[in-house]
């Protein structure tokens, strides 16, 4: 059985139950090595069981969040599909997202 985790601080994040869903469809697709993912609007909205444009919203309100990149890919001045990442400051592996903590700060005793 294949599974992936979410970490519990993702609740902590305010998310809607849409872009908890799409975020949670994203860390399942994601790649291990490259972080990156491509499933489409309709593939995201097939699969979570929401209408596509609330997937564009979701997508667009985890950008302004800094949670998430995505990169519209064009071929023949056509886009072909978006490529998603989690933003700087976030990192997955495979353990899960994790947000990075602030290597500046010192320990004060």
């Amino acid at each position: 059985m294949k599974y992936f985790k979410v970490p519990n601080h993702v609740f902590d994040l305010n998310l809607t139950p849409i872009e908890f869903c799409v975020l949670c469809y994203l860390l399942k697709c994601r790649n291990s090595v490259t972080g990156k993912c491509f499933p489409s609007y309709s593939k995201i909205s097939s699969e979570c069981h929401i209408a596509r444009s609330s997937v564009a919203k979701a997508v667009k309100s985890l950008q302004e969040k800094h949670i998430l990149k995505v990169q519209h890919n064009y071929y023949n001045h056509k886009q072909r599909c978006n490529t998603y990442e989690f933003a700087h400051g976030w990192c997955c592996d495979d353990t899960g997202l994790y947000r990075q903590t602030d290597t500046n700060k010192t320990n004060r005793s």
